[in-house]
């Protein structure tokens, strides 16, 4: 799974600020990042996966009940 942050953030159909409250950093740093202005740290990049893992799992959860 080829995903960047941005791909990831809007998969999760969350804003920029909710995305950077979720992983503990700016939403400038953020847009920093989807405009390529900055390269994310390895722990921000896990970091948004698991959120996504976590949030696809829920999802998935959620329709078996």
């Amino acid at each position: 799974m080829n995903m960047n942050l941005k791909d990831i953030r809007l998969s999760l159909k969350l804003s920029q600020r909710a995305f950077a409250e979720a992983l503990g950093v700016s939403r400038n740093y953020i847009a920093l990042i989807e405009m390529g202005k900055r390269m994310p740290s390895k722990k921000l990049i896990e970091a948004a996966s698991k959120l996504s893992i976590s949030q696809q799992l829920s999802k998935t959860n959620d329709n078996k009940e």
